[in-house]
C-alpha cells in the first residue's frame, strides 16, 4: 500500500504528533536546550513477536518535593520536564509562589511556563493508574513525535496516587490530596525513576496495567502481514477528530508550507471563506432538487390557514415540513393566534428559529427527510422554562429597541388569498381586504404597509412587469384576435419617437421663454437648439432608443380594439353615440371611449383606444378611423355623434365620419359659458347661461326661432357672439332633430353616460392597471363580464317594456288628463291623424299614430318635438292613448321599440358571446417574447390636458435625465465588505468592531445602560441598532 500523503496543516492546527502548531513547532525546535537527564530503558513488548500498532503515549516519571513546578502549554502534548533543586540542573528556576486552599487537607501549588510533560505525566497516571510505554525500535521516533521529550527528575521524588491537575492556559495548578504520614501507594514505587536502567526494567515487567490486560488478548492480535486494511483503522487510540470535508469537490485546502509564515493566516482564512460558500450553495441545491419528502407530518398547506383550524391543529415537537416556507406559515399562524410579535434569532439553509416573549420554535432541516421541529413553545400552557437562556426575549428590550420583535403575518402570506380579489378590482381598498382577512389575522397583524405590500405582490403576480409585459404585445393581440375581438397594435420607430422628444423639449423651452419674458425661438432658432440639445445628450438618448446603426427598436404608442360583442350589438343601439377621452395612470397613455345606450338605458361599447400622448387630431382621428373600420353603419345621417367639444375630436369626425352630426355635451356647454361669460347658476335672465338653458330646453324649431327673436335683442353683445359661434346643429337638440326624418336624441344632450362608464373603468386607468396590456385585457374582462350580466338580465324579463322603458312611460302618463284636452280625429291611409288642443290654448298640435304597430310598436309623432327630442310620447300623445277613441291602442303600443324587451333582447343576443378566457401569463407561457418591443416614455410626451396638481411640479425633459445619471451613480457593481469583521453590506470605516468605532459609541454614551448597545442582529441586516 503506497503511503499516504500527508495534509498541510493550519496555522491554529496542532500536529497529532508533537502536539504543537507549525509555528510553535518551528520556534520550540530552535529555543529549546537539550534534555539533561538519561534516558528512560524501553519496556519489553506485551506480546511475543508482534510488533504493536498502537502507539501509547510515553509516561515519564519525575521526581519532586513539595514544591516541584510543572507547566504545559495550552494546547496537545509537549515535550516534559521535571524541575527541582537537583545537581542535573544547575540553572533552575527559583520555586514558585504558592497557593494554598482553605482546607488544611489540599495544597495548591501554581506552575508556570518552563515545562509541559510532568502535567502530561500526572494526567496520564491519574486518569489510568499505570504507564505506557513503546518498543525499543521505535524509542527514537517515538522521541522525536513528542518533540524529544525526556524525563529528568531527582531520584526518590514521587507524585502522590490522589493528586489532580488543572489545566488554566498556560499554567498548571496541582491539587495534593494529603495521605498517610509515611505510607506511600506501590504506583509510586512503580514510578520512581532510578538512575539503573536494568531496575526499571525489572518494574516495567512486573508492571500489569490494571483494566487494560486480558486474558484473551491473544484473540485480537493482528496479521503484520496482511496489507488489506487501513492502517488508521487499527489503531488503538483515538481517531483523528478533525472535521473534513462532508461534501465532494469544491476549493481544496491550500498547502501552507508553499507560503511564507506571514501569510498563511490569510491564505488559511480565505480558502474556509471560499470552502463555505461553495459547502452553501452545493447543499443549498441538493435541497432545492428535493421535491418531495416521505414521512412528512403536520399540515403542509402552503397558504394561511383559518384560526379556528389554526387553535385545532397546533404546531407540535417532531413534525416535519416539507419547506421552510410552509414551516413559517405555521409558526406565524401560532405567533398570530397570540396575537404577540416575534422575530427571527436564525435563519440560514439549514436552520430556523423563531422566538418571541414566552414564545420559541426551533427546527433544522435534513436533506432526505425534511424540516425537523425540536421545540416548539407557541402555546400559553408550554413550558417556558425550556426555552434556552440565549433565546428568552426580554420585555424591557422590546420596549427600548424599536421594531425589535415584527408582527407574525407577512405580506406574501396574504396573496393566496386576496388574489381573486385584486384581479377583479386592483385598486382594492385596504378596509375591503382586512375584511376578507378578518378569519385569517387578527386586526393587530394587518398593518398599512403589510397590506399595500401584499396587494402589490398579488398585482405583480396577475399582471407582471411593465417593461416585461410589453415584449408580448403580439401574443396579446394573436390570443384577443383567436377570441372574436378586433384588435390593431400602432407602433413608432425610433426616428418619430425622437421627433416626438423633439417637440416636448421646445415646448418645455418656449414655456420657460415665455415666463421669464423672453422673445419666442423663431424656427432657425428651434432647429439650432435641438441640435445643440440632442448633441449635449447624445449617449443618454442612444440608451433609451438605441444606435441608429444597431437593433432598431420599436416603441408601442396604443392599443385600438373592439368586443366581439360590440359588431353584433351596435346596429341595434340607439343612434346617439357618446365619445370621450380619459388619462391614465401608467404613462401618458389616454383612453378613447365610445359608448351607446341600450333598450334599458345602460351603456354598450363600440370600441376603446389606449393611445399614446393626448386627445389631439392625430388621436382621434386613429381612434375614429379604427371605429368606421369595425363599425361602418355610424357614418349615417340619423347617428348623433356627442362629444366634450374638444377640438381634436370635431376635426377628427368631420375628416373620418363625414355623415354623422356632432352634438356638443350641453354640461360641457354650460361650464364654457360660465368660464367665459359669467351668469352663475343660470337664474339670471338675459344672461347667456339663462338663454342657452332655455333654448336647450326647446323641442321644434319654431319653438326655438321664437324665442331667439324674442331675447336676442336684449342680450349683450359680448354673450350673443359667444352663443352664436356655435352652430344650432351642434348645441340645441330641436335644431339637431330638425336635420332630418327619423333623428332623434332619446332625451340626451349631455355625455354624462360616458363619463360614467370612465369613471367605472377606472380600475383599467389607474396604476393598478400596471401597463396598456393589462388594461386592455381589463377592459374586455369589465365589458364581457357586463355583457353577460345583462343578457342574463334581458331574457329572465318577461313585461313588454324593460325597466327603464316602464319608468319613462310612468313618468309621460303621469299628471296627464283627457279632460283638458279637445280630441279631434281623422284616418288616413296608413295612420291616424289626431288634432289636440289645451282647452286654455289656441295653440293646436299634430299627432299621428299608425295603424298597424312598426316592430311591436305604435309609436308616431307630434308636432311639439318633444317624441324626436326626448324620445318618449309627449303630453299629446298620452292624451290620444289614455282617451281610448282608438282602437287597440293601448299605453304600451303608444311606447317606442327602442324601449322594449324584445329590442333588449335582440341587442343580447343568445347566439352572441363575449369571452373573456385570457390573462397575461397564459399568453407569456404560450409565445415567444420580442426584445425589440419597448413602451414609450412617459416624458417623450407633452404635458396632460387639465388642471395640474397643486403644488406639485411637472418633471420636464432635462428633470428626467438628471434623475438618470443620479441613480446610475447610485448603482453599486461590486457589494461593499468589511474585512474587519469578513460581513457583507459594510465597510471597515462603518464597522463596529474598528477601534474608532467603539471610541465613538463610548463617548456617545455606550453600554448597557446608556443606550448604545450594539445590535447584531440589526447590523447583520446592514444596519447598526442602537437602543
Amino acid at each position: 500500500m503506497p503511503p499516504k500523503r500527508k495534509k498541510p496543516l493550519r496555522p491554529d492546527q496542532k500536529s497529532p504528533r508533537s502536539g504543537l502548531s507549525p509555528v510553535k513547532a518551528q520556534k520550540s525546535k530552535q529555543k529549546s536546550p537539550p534534555s539533561k537527564g538519561k534516558k528512560r530503558s524501553p519496556t519489553k513488548r506485551l506480546t511475543k513477536g508482534k510488533t504493536s500498532k498502537s502507539k501509547q503515549c510515553a509516561a515519564a516519571s519525575a521526581t519532586a518535593k513539595k514544591g516541584a513546578i510543572v507547566e504545559t502549554p495550552k494546547k496537545g502534548r509537549a515535550r516534559s520536564h521535571a524541575i527541582g533543586n537537583s545537581p542535573d540542573d544547575d540553572d533552575a528556576d527559583p520555586p514558585p509562589k504558592r497557593l494554598r486552599s482553605n482546607s488544611g487537607k489540599n495544597e495548591i501549588v501554581v506552575v508556570d511556563g518552563s515545562v509541559a510533560a510532568a502535567a502530561s505525566t500526572v494526567l496520564y497516571k491519574s486518569q489510568y493508574g499505570g504507564r505506557g510505554g513503546g518498543n525499543e525500535d521505535n524509542d527514537s521516533d517515538s522521541e522525536k513525535r513528542r518533540g524529544k521529550a525526556n524525563t529528568v527528575g531527582k531520584r526518590g521524588s514521587a507524585v502522590e496516587s490522589e493528586e489532580e491537575a488543572d489545566v488554566i492556559e498556560d499554567i498548571v495548578i496541582l491539587s495534593r490530596s494529603a495521605t498517610k504520614s509515611g505510607k506511600k501507594d506501590d504506583d509510586d514505587d512503580d514510578y520512581s525513576s532510578t538512575n539503573s536502567g536494568e531496575k526499571e526494567d525489572e518494574n516495567d515487567d512486573a508492571y500489569i496495567p490494571d483494566g487494560l490486560i486480558f486474558s484473551d488478548d491473544s484473540d485480537c492480535l493482528l496479521d503484520v502481514d496482511s496489507e488489506s486494511e487501513d492502517e488508521r483503522l487499527r489503531s488503538s487510540f483515538p481517531k483523528e477528530t478533525r472535521r473534513r470535508n462532508l461534501l465532494p469537490g469544491g476549493p481544496q485546502p491550500p498547502d501552507l508550507s508553499m507560503f511564507p509564515e506571514s501569510e498563511r493566516q490569510s491564505v488559511w482564512a480565505t480558502y474556509k471563506q471560499a470552502r463555505k460558500k461553495y459547502t452553501d450553495e452545493e447543499r443549498q441545491r441538493r435541497l432545492k432538487q428535493q421535491r418531495g419528502y416521505t414521512g412528512v407530518s403536520g399540515d403542509q398547506s402552503e397558504q394561511l390557514r383559518p384560526m379556528s383550524e389554526v387553535e385545532k391543529f397546533r404546531l407540535n415537537e417532531g413534525q416535519i415540513f416539507q419547506n421552510k416556507d410552509v414551516l413559517q406559515l405555521r409558526i406565524a399562524e401560532e405567533a398570530n393566534l397570540r396575537g404577540i410579535c416575534i422575530r427571527v434569532a436564525r435563519s440560514t439553509n439549514s436552520i430556523l428559529s423563531v422566538v418571541g416573549i414566552g414564545f420559541y420554535v426551533h427546527s433544522t432541516v435534513y436533506e432526505n427527510s425534511g424540516w425537523h421541529i425540536h421545540q416548539a413553545i407557541c402555546r400559553e400552557g408550554d413550558d417556558h422554562l425550556k426555552i434556552p437562556f440565549k433565546d428568552v426575549v426580554d420585555p424591557e428590550i422590546v420596549l427600548a429597541k424599536k421594531g425589535y420583535l415584527r408582527v407574525p403575518i407577512k405580506a406574501r402570506f396574504l396573496v393566496a388569498i386576496i388574489k381573486d380579489a385584486v384581479s377583479e378590482n386592483p385598486g382594492i381598498t385596504y378596509q375591503a381586504i382586512r375584511e376578507i382577512m378578518k378569519p385569517y389575522a387578527k386586526e393587530y397583524a394587518l398593518t398599512e404597509s403589510i397590506l399595500q405590500d401584499g396587494r402589490d405582490l398579488a398585482k405583480l403576480e396577475l399582471f407582471g412587469e411593465a417593461d416585461d409585459n410589453v415584449k408580448y404585445a403580439h401574443g396579446v393581440v394573436n390570443q384577443l384576435r383567436a377570441l372574436g375581438h378586433e384588435v390593431e397594435v400602432v407602433f413608432n420607430d425610433r426616428r418619430s419617437t425622437l421627433q416626438m422628444v423633439s417637440t416636448a423639449v421646445l415646448y418645455e423651452e418656449n414655456m420657460r421663454r415665455k415666463k421669464e419674458k423672453l422673445p419666442a425661438l423663431s424656427k432657425a432658432m428651434q432647429k439650432s437648439f435641438i441640435t445643440k440639445w440632442k448633441v449635449l445628450n447624445e449617449l443618454w438618448l442612444n440608451n433609451i432608443f438605441g444606435l441608429a446603426d444597431g437593433p432598431q427598436l420599436r416603441f408601442l404608442t396604443g392599443v385600438l380594439f373592439a368586443t366581439a360583442s360590440s359588431k353584433s350589438m351596435v346596429p341595434l343601439l340607439q343612434e346617439v353615440i357618446q365619445a370621450d377621452g380619459a388619462h391614465s395612470s401608467f404613462g401618458k397613455y389616454t383612453l378613447f371611449s365610445a359608448y351607446a345606450s341600450t333598450a334599458n338605458g345602460n351603456m354598450a361599447p363600440l370600441a376603446f383606444g389606449l393611445l399614446f400622448g393626448n386627445e389631439d387630431t392625430n388621436n382621434w382621428s386613429k381612434f375614429w378611423r379604427f371605429v368606421m373600420k369595425v363599425h361602418p353603419t355610424i357614418n349615417s345621417r340619423s347617428i348623433t355623434i356627442l362629444t366634450d367639444q374638444d377640438k381634436g375630436s370635431i376635426a377628427a369626425v368631420a375628416s373620418e365620419v363625414p355623415d354623422a352630426a356632432q352634438f356638443h355635451c350641453s354640461f360641457h356647454r354650460r361650464q364654457n359659458i360660465v368660464k367665459t361669460l359669467g351668469g352663475g347658476k343660470g337664474t339670471a335672465p338675459l344672461t347667456g347661461l339663462w338663454l342657452y338653458n332655455l333654448l336647450t330646453g326647446c323641442h321644434s324649431m319654431a319653438q326655438l326661432e321664437k324665442t331667439k327673436a324674442k331675447y336676442y335683442p336684449d342680450m349683450s353683445p359680448t354673450a350673443l357672439h359667444y352663443l352664436q359661434k356655435v352652430d344650432d346643429r351642434h348645441q340645441y337638440p330641436a335644431a339637431r332633430c330638425a336635420m332630418g326624418e327619423n333623428i332623434c336624441m332619446y332625451g340626451k344632450s349631455a355625455s354624462s353616460g360616458v363619463e360614467s362608464m370612465n369613471r367605472a373603468n377606472s380600475i383599467a386607468r389607474e396604476r393598478t392597471a400596471v401597463d396598456v396590456l393589462n388594461a386592455v385585457i381589463l377592459l374586455i374582462k369589465l365589458e364581457g363580464s357586463r355583457f353577460d350580466f345583462y343578457q342574463q338580465k334581458a331574457w329572465n324579463r318577461d313585461e313588454y317594456l324593460t325597466n327603464r322603458g316602464m319608468d319613462l312611460m310612468e313618468e309621460a302618463f303621469r299628471d296627464v288628463s283627457v279632460r283638458d284636452y279637445r280630441i279631434n280625429i281623422t284616418e288616413c291611409n296608413a295612420f291616424h291623424r289626431i288634432t289636440v288642443s289645451h282647452m286654455t290654448s289656441a295653440n293646436e298640435y299634430i299627432v299621428t299614430i299608425p295603424m298597424q304597430a312598426q316592430m311591436g310598436s305604435r309609436y308616431g309623432t307630434c308636432t311639439c318635438g318633444k317624441p324626436n327630442t326626448d324620445g318618449v310620447p309627449c303630453k299629446h300623445m298620452v292624451v290620444v292613448a289614455k282617451s281610448s277613441k282608438i282602437d287597440g291602442l293601448t299605453r304600451m303600443d303608444i311606447m317606442p321599440y327602442w324601449w322594449t324587451t324584445a329590442q333588449w333582447r335582440q341587442q343580447y343576443a343568445l347566439e352572441v358571446k363575449c369571452p373573456t378566457d385570457i390573462t397575461l401569463n397564459t399568453v407569456k407561457s404560450s409565445t415567444p417574447a420580442d426584445d425589440m418591443l419597448r413602451y414609450c416614455p412617459g416624458w417623450v410626451a407633452s404635458r396632460k390636458k387639465g388642471r395640474p396638481k397643486a403644488n406639485v411640479r411637472e418633471k420636464s425633459v432635462i428633470d428626467h435625465i438628471q434623475e438618470s445619471a443620479k441613480k446610475k451613480k447610485r448603482t453599486r457593481k461590486v457589494k461593499m465588505y468589511c474585512s474587519i469583521c469578513q460581513k457583507w453590506n459594510h465597510n471597515t470605516v462603518d464597522c463596529y468592531h474598528n477601534s474608532a468605532n467603539k471610541k465613538t459609541t463610548l463617548k456617545e454614551g455606550g453600554g448597557k445602560e446608556g443606550g448604545g448597545e450594539f445590535d447584531e442582529e440589526t447590523y447583520k441586516d446592514g444596519e447598526v441598532g442602537m437602543a
